[in-house]
């Protein structure tokens, strides 16, 4: 009996270790070969005693008035469609309740109706404790991905879309 509970939890383990390793493998997998998308934002320099230097992200796609308000309908929307130009800049298209079909050159991005306002995901940037400086000039917030419905959050870039990096 004890030997059948001991392969129970070795299998158990294997598996987890399995499905995480196979998660990480397709993140890594999007950050060496994936396209490029740019958003543009209004950065915001916090500095917070548990989490050290971070950027809160703040995208000019944001709707001051709400989920329900961008598009003046009372139904929850969920996610924030892109339409992409030539360079991979994003402009927002609008908002959908369920993950849409998308056309080739768009992108979408996860959103969140809080306090009356849309908010894309992610919010933050972390870096480096002493690596603000290196970042002050960002004006692009850029996700990397393959299939255009889950960008990863890759870096900031600056006005000319070169991605800052740390020193």
């Amino acid at each position: 009996m004890k030997m059948i509970y001991r392969l129970g939890v070795l299998a158990s383990v294997l598996a987890t270790l399995f499905v995480a390793g196979k998660t990480v493998l397709n993140f890594e997998g999007v950050y060496r070969n994936g396209k490029d998308f740019y958003l543009a934002m209004r950065p915001v320099d916090p500095r917070s005693m548990m989490q050290g230097d971070f950027m809160a992200l703040a995208y000019e796609a944001d709707a001051p008035g709400g989920l329900a308000t961008a598009e003046s309908s009372p139904e929850l929307k969920r996610w924030a469609i892109f339409n992409l130009d030539d360079r991979g800049v994003g402009t927002l298209a609008g908002y959908a309740s369920d993950a849409p079909s998308l056309e080739p050159g768009q992108a979408m991005l996860r959103v969140d109706d809080r306090s009356s306002r849309t908010l894309i995901e992610p919010r933050s940037y972390f870096f480096q404790e002493g690596q603000g400086e290196t970042f002050a000039d960002a004006r692009y917030v850029v996700f990397r991905f393959r299939d255009s419905a889950s960008p990863l959050l890759y870096g900031l870039a600056n006005a000319d879309l070169e991605i800052l990096s740390h020193k």
